[in-house]
């Protein structure tokens, strides 16, 4: 679990083994805790490495809650500045491998390189901002038509035999 969430960067390992270690010491019992938290050194070099400048400090904050990939329209939703800065943020942030640029013109999207990045974007909005951000991100998905029609515990092979909802015969 350290290695994946590590994502190959020995640096982020030992913080994570370090906190681990440190839980499993305060928690007495002999468990394994559940779980790995996310340690205060390792979440400050993570916000560093966003810190650069304030449009992609706010361009991978906004990004992280939009889920592991988005799309750069949804984010240009409810990015505050003009245009251009949001794409000059996200080419830097792709420049400075934050994240990964998948395809190209209308089928762009784009995700974070690494999880622990995103967990610590997420981590840097205060708790209520997150969930008013959260809620308004999920309004302007419904209204847009972005929010799949069937129900999440549906796996994707389930639902690929059968007809759009709108299209279901009726009884």
């Amino acid at each position: 679990a350290v290695v994946r969430q590590a994502q190959g960067r020995p640096g982020d390992g030992v913080e994570l083994v370090l906190a681990l270690l440190g839980r499993m010491r305060t928690k007495g019992d002999g468990q394994a805790p559940q779980g790995l938290p996310m340690p205060l050194r390792l979440y400050a070099g993570l916000i560093a490495e966003m810190d650069q400048d304030p449009d992609l400090r706010e361009a991978m904050r906004l990004a992280a809650l939009l889920g592991r990939f988005f799309a750069p329209g949804l984010l240009a939703r409810f990015w505050p500045r003009g245009q251009k800065a949001l794409d000059d943020a996200l080419a830097r942030a792709v420049r400075e491998q934050l994240l990964i640029q998948e395809g190209s013109g209308h089928s762009t999207r784009f995700s974070f390189s690494r999880p622990l990045l995103r967990e610590a974007a997420v981590l840097s909005w205060l708790a209520a901002d997150r969930t008013r951000t959260r809620a308004r991100i999920e309004r302007t998905r419904v209204r847009v038509g972005t929010v799949p029609l069937t129900p999440v515990a549906e796996k994707p092979e389930e639902t690929a035999n059968r007809m759009p909802l709108k299209e279901l015969p009726s009884p």
